[in-house]
């Protein structure tokens, strides 16, 4: 089984909480190190720094994060250091954000995002590979954005709804700021719990303001440390033995040996919120109850329709699902020539969905990428990506042959548990999952699907990580 799923940033991103001192203007400033830890095993380290700057000869607020953390990229891809490095410039006082630049560098493979705010319609430049992406940023015109870490550099003792731009799925998305006073762990005063880019994460604080412990996906925690112990990783040669490239998601109570071989599943997913997991006619039914969500799925295979789809092009009431969009480019060469390639003279819809997903799978490598979503033609100019690059560029490339055709944000089971996964769906005589990541093999029950649509909305991961556990009433091979 091979899966390109998504590195987790959160125990990257998720280091910076309150601080140390506060500025007369009640900004933050603090100069701080971390450890970070999966059970007992040490991942790496951060240093933050928040407090005061000056951005183009004007006083702003800052929040500057670096970090490393060891551990394997992807399943049995052996092991790597990603060096994250994160700069928010902001307004002191509103929290608005002003500029944003981060660099991810994983297995030698550097990517670079620079957002700026300060000409009115944000605007980001995206790096990798050697190749540069810009575009703009969709903001409603009363919708006020805060820096999505903002909360750090001036604390405010308020819960509250918030938007960011995240600079993952490079689009606005809904945040949130709890202030925590009851079921706080010893020695701690208060604690606060902020939904943001990469997801859900806590911190408890002391009286003086530090942490005194903090909570991320997947059950990383953090620890202030002194430089010198947060950076000593050990032996030389020592590599955690936990894997981040299986992503954010949530354990599961119960192990699957053979996830491939799953026909039908029903599990109960608790941290997500009620009426967030759609139900999908033939092969998946959710259910609210009042301390989670019960879903049922099932297995489906593309290949089941081979002789009875109907031909190319698929005649659709919904132009959507068959346009170009942001990072779907349809209509560019990169696309064409590609989708001409893997397509051939096949007019059988399903036979083409099959025969896209297979040359993708043949002519696109598992990548290290780990930064904002890239368009379908990047990928093909890099020749390799995560699951997300998978899905965009099957999307677009069955859209290009004339299949209506969406992405997918799910989990999948890997190892110990449920994890976020990219795919597709495409409507050859009724709507059938598709995973380029994995052509050949059945599209297994173990898939749980959590959002459909454009790629840049489903992949606002903030919504799907946290606190996620999944509870396993029955499957069946």
């Amino acid at each position: 089984m091979r899966y390109g799923l998504l590195i987790s940033c959160g125990v990257l991103v998720a280091v910076s909480f309150l601080g140390e001192r506060a500025h007369p203007a009640e900004v933050v400033e603090r100069d701080q190190w971390f450890a970070g830890y999966m059970g007992e095993s040490k991942l790496g380290w951060a240093h933050l720094v928040t407090g005061m700057d000056t951005l183009n000869g004007k006083p702003v607020g800052i929040v500057r994060l670096n970090a490393t953390i060891y551990a394997e990229a992807f399943l049995g891809a052996g092991a790597s250091a990603v060096e994250y490095d994160l700069v928010q410039h902001m307004d002191a006082g509103t929290l608005a954000p002003i500029l944003l630049e981060s660099r991810v560098n994983l297995a030698g493979e550097p990517s670079t995002t620079r957002i700026r705010f300060d000409e009115g319609v944000p605007s980001f430049e995206v790096t990798y590979g050697g190749r540069t992406e810009r575009g703009t940023i969709d903001v409603a015109p009363d919708q006020a954005l805060e820096a999505d870490l903002g909360f750090l550099l001036q604390p405010k003792p308020s819960t509250r709804q918030t938007h960011f731009v995240s600079f993952l799925s490079l689009q606005v998305a809904e945040g949130a700021v709890t202030v925590l006073t009851d079921d706080l762990p010893e020695g701690a005063t208060s604690g606060v719990r902020s939904v943001c880019t990469v997801g859900t994460m806590t911190a408890y604080l002391d009286a003086a303001g530090k942490i005194v412990s903090a909570a991320l996906p997947m059950g990383v925690r953090l620890e202030p440390r002194p430089e010198a112990e947060a950076r000593d990783m050990g032996p030389e040669g020592y590599v955690p033995p936990v894997n981040l490239g299986i992503g954010f998601g949530g354990k599961s109570d119960r192990r699957i040996d053979d996830p491939d071989a799953v026909t039908d599943l029903t599990v109960v997913l608790r941290g997500l919120p009620a009426g967030s997991v759609p139900s999908i006619g033939g092969r998946q039914e959710a259910e609210d109850l009042p301390d989670g969500i019960r879903v049922h799925t099932q297995s489906d295979d593309v290949r089941s329709l081979f002789d009875a789809a109907p031909d190319l092009p698929i005649p659709w009431d919904d132009p959507s699902l068959l346009a170009e969009e942001r990072f779907l480019d349809v209509n560019a060469a990169p696309v064409e020539a590609a989708t001409r390639a893997a397509v051939g003279d096949e007019h059988n819809s399903a036979r083409a969905a099959f025969a896209i997903a297979s040359w993708i799978d043949a002519n696109i490598e598992p990548g290290d990428f780990v930064g904002p979503i890239r368009s379908a033609s990047s990928v093909l100019r890099t020749g390799k990506g995560v699951c997300r690059d998978y899905a965009a560029l099957y999307v677009a490339m069955a859209r290009r042959a004339g299949i209506p055709s969406r992405v997918v944000i799910g989990m999948v089971y890997a190892r110990d548990g449920f994890y976020l996964h990219s795919w597709a769906e495409s409507y050859v005589g009724r709507w059938v999952p598709v995973d380029p990541t994995r052509p050949h093999e059945a599209f297994d029950a173990t898939h749980i699907t959590l959002g459909r649509g454009s790629l840049a909305e489903v992949w606002d991961t903030s919504r799907y990580t946290g606190t996620l556990t999944v509870q396993i009433e029955s499957y069946r091979d």
